[in-house]
């Protein structure tokens, strides 16, 4: 009956029920991925934006809530339905389920360790294809591909091709009699076996073709998915970029082993395949199991970009899939000049003649025609018993049907003189003949190298902490990988739609494998164009901070004359003993370094060195004996385009501002005639703008001023404007800065909002002893010209690389050499023990939260206690709604202790202007802004105790500070 499966039972025409479930399966799927995926992404942003620790737990608990609430549905799809496409569909689900949760774990993995994670991605996945292998010898498919030659069976059932192995594979004949072809045989399981020539001679009219060209065309299509994230991303180090490509091979492999022919054979109805069916349905149920693969490639951060990149590949596959499956006319052994057009091509061959639609399954199954012994333009079916198979008689004019008998077989008999040379003709051979098995290992090669490819941009070209919320307000990384993934989905769209089209369609024909090789070369060299050229060249991996065990002895300094004079005394002597430790205790490990081209930068104020290595240069340094312990020193990669400038939108103010008011500067100015005349505020932030009008006059000058060791840059400038903004409210004019007539000098450690302990570090030992442009930090540094007070709105979280011991010995020098260090708090608030990123926590800076213009605690401020006993924060001031300056002349108003700190320098810059024997007098001027404090309104995140921090003072400090009242004590 015409339409019949082969297996019955395997199909269910009675009931739409069975697909619509797939449908609805299919979008709960995709919805839970996404929504847990986010979700899981903007919980571990949350934590990281407040200051807290990841949850280990979260990433393997969302990949458990995955495999049950998409796995559950996909099972009973797999389990249910008598359709063997709808079961094929749950049983692909439930694997990428499986393997989503199983990828998922890896995420415990802390992300500085990246290239461990990785090497644990390639492992997982591997034995994650391994398992599938195994599972599909076990649950195999009934009616897999088999051969893929004569009419298939046509209709709307799920019928495909005869039962092929348990793996998949198609098995392979030995040749039989001695006739020049035999007729193919059914195995005992529905296979058929392949036509082999006996002796020499070759099959009669065709030939069979390595199915070169597909794999070529799949690697074309993951290189032009590649061309966006070449042009927009960046690499990593050596090592990590190796690590992203094994675990792309492996995901490939792993894509390879779920979308084998066994699953796309379910799709595939007719010969050639019908594109609706075969792209449309297959390519859609494939995008939802290469979604769940997605969702586990890479850490947090890294799996959004391909769940919208990879998905669309799933379309590219299906065509790629059915132009294997497909007889093709090489151009290297077919002459359409010489060809006999007597011989029609399948792919276009007329209905009548040659219509599988027409050929009824118990007279002209796919097991029992010989596409080479029969000619499509004069062949009528032969008349089978379903017991057993009769060869077709030909002679040259004309081929009668076969009479067979029940119990009886004729073979072939083919004269040499009525054969017809229309038909059988060496010199003029018809289409190659795709052979299963080489069809088979071919489809697998595509889908391995395009999903391999596609998954490759997001894993070696991005780095997962870097897709962060805390660089969304520029143009920076997050900004551009969301640029690369929507290029990337369009890539990936058209190459779908392209492929669909000319490699689906049923008048297709694949390119011959030089057409091929030509496209995957020239997409090739369009990646290293593009790399090379608009893109980010090199590598850019993290590099490391060793740590020395001896640090400079910094005590029994000798007593210094009070004032400036006797600061500058004391910070020359701190300046030799820091520069004499490090040149000593340095020797034999730079040596080293150098030997190995590790590139090597040396630090004094914390004996330490940065260099570039992975995970075996960090056990190498940490085995030296003079080596402390060794950080991971975050370093950014580079954009494709400067981030832009951010810029405000309030208009110039007309006079002093609402805090400046509120601490009483204003008072300061007007009544005891103090402005910060004679002092040097030193900032270390994103940068400052030098042309701003608030800030032009007040910036000291000189050709150690200003030091940019991000852009080198040679002129204050500032992209973010956070910079800008905290000087303004220091020493900017127009009624926006405490000490407006104070001057400033500025340094560039937070260029794009992360930085890392090496950066920090270059800032603050420009502060102890600037150096001129392009000098040496140990050999040209000036510390009579450092300023006397520093501000610094900035913390160094463990995402940048910093522990909470890191800093400690700059601090400790800086306080040494009479420098006052005035920190943020941090803005990790209303959670108790917030105040915990380096510098904020230690004793020698002075500490600074935030209130509102009611005098109430900010919600967001951080609170105490800190470790060690020293009470944090140490007093607070105005941190909400704060106007000052902003990039390019304009204002803005803006909310943090960021804001607040530079307003306690300017109240520092104030006392020693009203007092210059208070310089260098770090203890003195701490104790008087404490004791001139006034009261603060505690803020608490519940009414639980637990939540009241300790006591009042872990939360207001000593209180908000006021100007007018410290500068009196000063002044006495």
């Amino acid at each position: 009956m015409q339409g019949q499966p082969a297996h019955p039972g395997y199909s269910d025409r009675s009931s739409p029920w069975p697909v619509v479930a797939a449908v609805l399966v299919g979008c709960w799927t995709v919805a839970v991925t996404v929504g847990t995926q986010t979700g899981g992404w903007l919980t571990d942003q949350v934590l990281l934006g407040f200051g807290r620790d990841r949850f280990g737990w979260l990433w393997p608990v969302l990949g458990l809530a995955t495999v049950v609430l998409a796995g559950t549905p996909a099972l009973l799809l797999a389990l249910l339905p008598r359709s063997g496409a709808v079961r094929a569909t749950g049983r692909a689900w439930l694997i990428g389920a499986l393997a989503l949760g199983v990828l998922t774990v890896l995420r415990v993995v802390p992300p500085v360790h990246h290239e461990a994670y990785l090497a644990a991605l390639a492992g997982a996945a591997l034995l994650s294809a391994l398992a599938v292998r195994w599972s599909a010898r076990r649950w195999a498919y009934p009616g897999l591909i088999g051969s893929v030659r004569g009419p298939a069976p046509t209709g709307n059932s799920d019928t495909t091709r005869p039962e092929a192995t348990g793996d998949g594979d198609t098995t392979r004949p030995a040749p039989t009699g001695n006739s020049d072809t035999t007729r193919p045989a059914a195995t005992g399981n529905g296979d058929t076996t392949r036509p082999e020539a006996a002796g020499n001679a070759e099959s009669v009219g065709r030939r069979v073709r390595q199915p070169d060209p597909v794999p070529l065309l799949a690697v074309a299509a993951g290189l032009a998915l590649l061309l966006p994230w070449a042009w927009l991303g960046a690499l990593g180090g050596l090592l990590e970029t190796a690590l992203a490509l094994l675990a792309a091979a492996a995901l490939g492999v792993l894509a390879a082993t779920l979308l084998d022919a066994p699953f796309w054979s379910l799709f595939a109805v007719g010969r050639p395949p019908r594109p609706a069916r075969l792209v449309l349905v297959g390519g859609l149920v494939a995008g939802v199991a290469l979604l769940l693969l997605a969702a586990g490639t890479g850490q947090s951060g890294a799996q959004l970009p391909a769940l919208l990149t990879v998905p669309p590949v799933g379309f590219a596959l299906a065509a790629l899939w059915a132009a294997t499956w497909r007889p093709t006319a090489d151009p290297a052994t077919t002459d359409p000049a010489t060809a006999d057009p007597a011989t029609p091509d399948p792919a276009t061959a007329s209905p009548a003649t040659a219509d599988p639609a027409t050929t009824s399954p118990a007279t002209a199954s796919p097991a029992t025609t010989s596409p080479a012994t029969t000619s499509p333009a004069t062949t009528s079916p032969a008349t089978t018993s379903p017991a057993t198979t009769s060869p077709a008689t030909t002679s040259p004019a004309t081929t009668s049907p076969a009479t067979t008998s029940p119990a009886t077989t004729s073979p072939a008999t083919t004269s040499p003189a009525t054969t017809s040379p229309a038909t059988t003709s060496p010199a003029t051979p018809g289409p190659a003949t795709a052979d299963p098995v080489e069809a088979t290992r071919a489809g697998r090669t595509a889908t391995g190298w395009l999903v391999g490819l596609a998954v490759l941009g997001p894993l070696a070209f991005t780095d997962p902490e870097e897709i962060s919320l805390l660089l969304v307000g520029t143009r920076d990384i997050p900004f551009w990988v969301a640029a690369a993934s929507g290029v990337g989905l369009a890539v990936a769209v058209v190459v779908a739609i392209g492929y669909a089209v000319l490699l689906a369609r049923r008048t297709a024909r694949t390119p011959n494998r030089r057409v091929a090789a030509v496209a995957a070369v020239v997409l090739l060299v369009a990646f290293a164009v593009v790399d090379l050229g608009p893109g980010q060249p090199g590598l850019y991996g993290e590099r490391l901070f060793v740590v020395l065990r001896t640090q400079a002895d910094l005590s029994g300094l000798p007593a210094a004359a009070p004032g400036r004079a006797g600061r500058d005394a004391r910070a020359a002597e701190v300046y030799r003993r820091l520069v004499t430790t490090a040149e000593q205790s340095q020797g034999d490990l730079l040596r080293g370094l150098n030997r190995l081209r590790l590139d090597p930068v040396s630090y004094y104020l914390v004996n330490a060195v940065e260099v570039d290595g992975g995970p075996a240069v960090r056990a190498w340094l940490a085995r030296r004996p003079e080596v402390a312990r060794v950080l991971v020193s975050q370093r950014l990669r580079p954009l494709p385009a400067p981030a832009g400038q951010n810029r405000g939108t309030l208009p110039k103010p007309t006079g002093p501002q609402w805090n400046i008011s509120q601490i009483g500067a204003d008072r300061v100015w007007s009544q005891l005639r103090v402005t910060g005349t004679g002092i040097v505020v030193g900032s270390s932030d994103s940068g400052v703008d030098g042309t701003h009008p608030a800030l032009r006059a007040g910036f000291r000058g000189g050709d150690d001023s200003w030091y940019d060791p991000w852009d080198d840059t040679r002129s204050p400038t500032d992209q973010g404007g956070h910079g800008t903004h905290t000087v303004g409210s220091a020493v900017g004019r127009d009624g926006i800065g405490v000490a407006p007539d104070a001057q400033w000098v500025g340094c560039v450690n937070l260029d794009r909002n992360l930085g890392s302990p090496a950066h920090y570090l270059d800032c603050l030992q420009f502060m102890l002893a600037p150096f001129p442009a392009g000098g040496d930090p140990f050999t040209d540094g000036r510390p009579e010209r450092a300023p006397q007070v520093l501000t610094n709105s900035w913390g160094c979280p463990p995402i940048e690389g910093c522990d909470q011991r890191v800093l400690r010995p700059a601090t400790a020098a800086l306080d040494a050499a009479g420098i006052f260090v005035v920190a943020a708090a941090g803005n990790t608030g209303p959670w108790c023990a917030s105040i915990d990123d380096p510098p904020a926590p230690y004793p020698d800076v002075l500490t600074v939260g935030a209130v509102d213009a009611q005098r109430r605690v900010a919600e967001f401020s951080s609170r105490g206690p800190v470790p060690g006993g020293s009470g944090k924060p140490d007093v607070l001031a105005p941190g909400v709604g704060v106007v000052s300056a902003m990039p390019g002349g304009t204002y803005a108003a803006l909310d943090g202790t960021s804001m607040a700190t530079p307003q306690v320098a300017g109240v520092v810059a104030l006392m020693w202007s009203a007092n210059p024997a208070l310089v260098g007098d770090v203890t003195r001027t701490r104790q008087i802004l404490r004791d001139t404090a006034t009261v603060a309104t505690p803020t608490y995140r519940s009414d639980s105790p637990s939540d009241a921090c300790g006591t009042p003072s872990n939360v207001t400090g000593a209180g908000q500070v006021d100007a007018y009242a410290a500068v009196r004590a000063a002044q006495q």
